[in-house]
């Protein structure tokens, strides 16, 4: 039986260290992996050891009483959250770590939230309960009444329930109630049912102990042993790319899940989206940093198909298994990349198309000469600019930027024109608001008597090929609706570049439009946080948070703690959650979720600072050419509609 299972926690809550003592106490590897001495197995990029962190998700299986567990080791630190999110869609069970020590972090329950949003089983590892001073009941204690009241202790477990485990676990059904009540005492009644409702999330395991030391990890291979899992090798094979990555020949492997069927090499498989058909290459098993070839995937496995062609993207579902796309990871900064001169911008572009393949959530955009993507913070960029030393580039990042977004408050038409010597199209697009989070939306109102499909579906190809550069801020332009409600090609001097030139134009121009009617509307992203301080310390903070152009829910008093929830705009929260550990000495710990946008609560402050102007950005010209005895001309933004040949509304 093949099960998935990944190491979660806060950094530095000990998730390699566990994963190493895995391998090590079910016999796969012979000698103890560690950290600190940089001698871990699954930490095998240079990076990770001189930093001591986990930065790449890394794979590797061990077998146990007849059965073969994939482990995931996911990383840490919340600027690579996109890798540990994508590891989520290949689990069949997960182990979250919570340091004694330090307690439940913020990031914790970010995990824990996301773990439960996709129906994970978990296990609870309460780590470094050898340290001196430590309260582990304590610490249980917070859990129950923070994450679920539902966490058994199995601290000793061996396979078989003790008594007291039989009797909380007779607490969550009526079938187990009656089994206890009435003495039943078999193993195996008691593993099969406590197995069903653990995949089930009725129940979740909690274990005490080490990773340093490897106790606790007896009770937890048995407890794995416990989770039903149901692959079958039967039909099409089916699966999930989870990961992308680059070795060291530059070769793009995908890291996949098969959830059914069995592949073998050059085995045709469907696209589930699209359709489409690719054959898989290289089929490997991956240990750490080795990859061991295999002719055949059975389902329930992780492996490698090398080379991974163009096509395949993280969340790439085939054989009908659904793809995916990240729920959580949402960047909110923006930074451009400032290289060296003797690089060309297509030369940079394509280094950093690389980077957005194996990291998708940077997002990197094209406007003029610049080269801008979205970032999780500063460990991020400092990662990305070593992986391009590595390249021989050196490369730094502006300051970065909080991610605005504009859009309409009110329907405009807007109008290009592209007619130099031996060129014309002309375009007219009615721009719409469309609803929160639906990004920009394409519609045809012209009939193909008017103007042939080719040319139509071109348009449609401009209008989404890019995000539009506001004209407020030169922010990305989202939750927009065009309509292409007019168009006109010449049946001689058209060609295909004339359309990108009018549709950029129309674009441009509708929102230079709206602009001036005050109908552009900044919108600034908001987080959703969860907060846990000290009761000496919440009329502080608690004030702070009320000062906010937020959404602040009323306090939840437990005890000596206070928990404290909200809304409120990722400018105003970031200096807080900076200022939290001096305001509750080091005790308090925050969450925050992404929560999308809405519209900014200090505009006029954030034009100001960003001091754009839409008329001196060449790259996005609203202007239309026209021409006139031979010979083209420019027509300002505002005189288009005066000029257009077909007629405007």
């Amino acid at each position: 039986m093949n099960k998935t299972m990944g190491i979660l926690a806060h950094v530095d809550g000990g998730k390699t260290t566990l994963s190493e003592q895995l391998l090590y106490q079910s016999g796969q590897v012979r000698t103890l992996g560690k950290v600190d001495d940089a001698s871990s197995r699954l930490d095998q990029d240079e990076m990770e050891r001189r930093r001591g962190i986990t930065i790449f998700s890394h794979s590797a299986w061990f077998s146990q009483e007849g059965d073969r567990y994939y482990l995931l080791d996911t990383p840490g630190h919340t600027d690579f959250f996109g890798q540990t999110e994508r590891c989520l869609w290949a689990l069949d069970v997960a182990v979250l770590m919570v340091s004694i020590p330090e307690g439940i972090r913020g990031h914790t329950l970010t995990l824990w939230r996301l773990l439960r949003q996709q129906h994970i089983p978990t296990i609870l590892f309460l780590n470094k309960a050898d340290q001196p001073g430590v309260d582990p009941q304590a610490l249980l204690a917070q859990c129950r009444e923070r994450l679920s009241p539902d966490l058994i202790p199995m601290d000793g477990f061996d396979g078989v329930f003790s008594a007291a485990q039989r009797e909380e676990l007779a607490a969550l059904e009526d079938t187990l109630c009656d089994a206890f009540l009435s003495g039943e005492e078999d193993p195996g009644f008691w593993a099969v049912r406590a197995g069903e409702l653990f995949s089930q999330r009725s129940w979740f395991p909690v274990i005490t102990g080490s990773a340093l030391q490897g106790t606790g990890v007896k009770e937890l291979l048995a407890l794995l042993k416990l989770l039903p899992t149901q692959y079958s090798n039967q039909g099409e094979p089916k699966g999930l790319v989870y990961q992308i990555r680059y070795d060291e020949k530059n070769t793009p492997m995908a890291f996949c899940k098969l959830t059914g069927g069995t592949l073998e090499t050059r085995t045709p498989l469907t696209l589930t989206d699209t359709g489409e058909v690719v054959k898989a290459g290289q089929l490997k098993i991956p240990l750490g940093g080795k990859l061991t070839p295999t002719q055949q995937v059975q389902a329930g496995e992780v492996f490698v198909m090398l080379p991974a062609q163009e096509i395949l993207s993280c969340g790439t579902g085939f054989g009908g298994e659904p793809s995916k796309r990240l729920a959580q990871t949402a960047p909110l900064l923006t930074v451009q990349a400032v290289y060296p001169d003797s690089y060309s911008l297509p030369e940079m572009a394509q280094l950093f198309h690389r980077l957005e393949r194996e990291e998708p959530s940077l997002q990197v955009q094209l406007s003029g000469e610049k080269l801008t993507l979205r970032s999780m913070g500063a460990i991020q960029l400092e990662i990305l600019q070593d992986l391009l030393a590595r390249q021989g580039v050196q490369v730094s990042f502006t300051k970065p930027n909080i991610l605005y977004q504009e859009t309409l408050s009110s329907p405009v038409t807007g109008y290009g024109h592209y007619e130099p010597l031996r060129h014309y199209a002309e375009v007219h697009l009615r721009l719409e608001p469309g609803q929160r989070g639906s990004g920009i939306v394409f519609e045809s109102r012209v009939s193909t008597d008017v103007l042939e499909q080719n040319w139509q579906n071109l348009i449609r190809t401009h209008v989404l090929e890019q995000v539009p550069t506001g004209v407020l801020t030169g922010s990305p332009v989202t939750d927009l609706k065009v309509i292409l409600v007019a168009a006109r090609a010449h049946l001689k001097h058209t060609e295909g570049g004339d359309f990108r030139q009018a549709t950029y134009r129309a674009i441009r121009q509708g929102l230079m439009q709206a602009r001036q009617r005050g109908q552009i509307l900044l919108l600034e992203p908001i987080y959703r946080y969860e907060m846990l301080v000290p009761a000496d310390t919440a009329g502080k903070v608690n004030g702070l948070l009320a000062a906010l152009a937020g959404q602040p829910d009323p306090p939840c008093f437990t005890g000596d703690w206070t928990e404290l929830s909200g809304a409120a705009p990722v400018e105003q929260m970031l200096p807080l959650l900076e200022q939290l550990p001096a305001l509750t000495g080091g005790r308090g710990s925050a969450a925050t979720t992404f929560a999308g946008y809405a519209p900014c609560h200090n505009t006029d402050q954030v034009v100001e600072q960003r001091g754009y102007d839409p008329i001196r950005d060449i790259n996005h010209p609203a202007d239309s050419i026209f021409c006139s005895h031979g010979a083209g001309f420019t027509v300002p933004w505002e005189q288009v509609k005066e000029y257009v040949h077909l007629p405007a509304e």
